[in-house]
């Protein structure tokens, strides 16, 4: 019975221990993160990037001492992720990705819908990146999840399946890309009905397919649905300049090349009224209306059009990207065939052609 007062005074001892070294452990300034992080999302949303970078790696650094489970961390790396990927910068944003994975499948747990949601944009972001087999285990993984949580028919589920399909046609497995792009329209389709405008997408990847496949017959009806139902999304949304696009790749493959010609303008007004972020498609569609062009023998006509798609994949991807090497040496031919030798001579020993 004696022993008993000591025990106190030890457990006293130890709460004062705790309490200090509780005191003693750094304490998140939650005044200066809100303001770096509001500073930071409002960046963000004006596409101010360097500011949003600054203000939002800040916050970042301030939540530090805050418990994993503190949602404010979370709110943080998503900013971060969100502008790597609007910038396209998928390299920077991959290892940011990955420890948002991981920070939801500790706090939510392996199966709960937040971490299906981190592991789709892991997905995307690898898709971007050309690394189709990890882009396929992320979209896997994630379809798993969702169907789990949502069912199979959910449109959500739709979703994920088509970003596979995206995955198998970039990694040119068409014939497994146009059987998920099949299964996600229906499944979008009786989650929405026919005339929903989301449909277009799946319909305008679907023409991708058919036009990479050759079967450009096929193609055109899937394109022409996709721009009637995109069409509430105003005629100048990206997704219609991406429609227009790839109508006019299906046209000209059908020899339609006055309504190709058409479908390209329609698609590159589109994609100027665009910040170059938004306009990915631009260079190409220049490139395929200089191959037009070509075709019908306007070779002045021919020749501006690849060398302003040399311009814009220049300015966006680098010199030395596939994509500017293609609409080069899609001049040089051209030049060859209007008899200047020299010059097309010159750009083909660039590429030890």
């Amino acid at each position: 019975m004696r022993a008993r007062p000591l025990l106190v005074a030890l457990s006293c001892a130890c709460c004062l221990f705790a309490h200090a070294a509780l005191a003693a452990q750094p304490r998140v300034d939650d005044a200066k993160w809100s303001e770096s992080y509001k500073a930071g999302k409002a960046a963000l949303d004006a596409k101010d990037y360097r500011k949003a970078e600054k203000e939002l790696l800040e916050a970042l650094e301030l939540i530090e001492p805050a418990d994993a489970r503190d949602p404010r961390r979370k709110q943080v790396l998503e900013g971060l992720v969100k502008l790597w990927m609007a910038e396209r910068e998928w390299a920077t944003a991959e290892p940011w990705l990955e420890k948002l994975v991981a920070l939801d499948e500790t706090v939510f747990g392996k199966d709960n819908l937040e971490v299906s949601y981190s592991l789709a944009r892991l997905g995307t972001n690898r898709l971007q990146m050309g690394e189709y087999d990890g882009a396929e285990e992320a979209f896997a993984r994630a379809l798993k999840i969702r169907v789990e949580a949502k069912g199979p028919d959910h449109k959500e589920v739709a979703s994920l399946w088509h970003n596979l399909g995206e995955t198998f046609r970039r990694g040119k497995r068409l014939d497994k890309a146009e059987q998920l792009y099949l299964d996600a329209l229906a499944m979008k389709t009786k989650a929405l009905g026919p005339t929903h405008p989301s449909l277009a997408t799946s319909l305008n990847d679907l023409g991708v397919v058919y036009n990479e496949e050759g079967k450009f017959s096929d193609a055109l009806p899937r394109l022409r649905e996709a721009k009637t139902l995109a069409a509430p999304l105003g005629e100048t949304s990206p997704i219609m300049g991406s429609i227009l696009h790839n109508l006019g790749d299906a046209l000209a493959g059908t020899k339609s090349a006055e309504e190709a010609e058409r479908a390209y303008k329609g698609s590159i007004a589109i994609s100027e009224a665009q910040t170059p972020v938004d306009r990915p498609s631009l260079g190409r569609t220049l490139n395929n209306l200089g191959t037009l062009y070509q075709q019908l023998q306007r070779f002045d006509e021919a020749q501006a059009a690849y060398e302003r798609a040399i311009e814009v994949r220049t300015l966006e991807f680098g010199p030395r990207d596939r994509s500017v090497k293609q609409s080069r040496l899609n001049l040089a031919s051209l030049l060859e065939r209007t008899g200047h030798l020299k010059e097309a001579e010159a750009i083909r020993a660039e590429y030890g052609r």
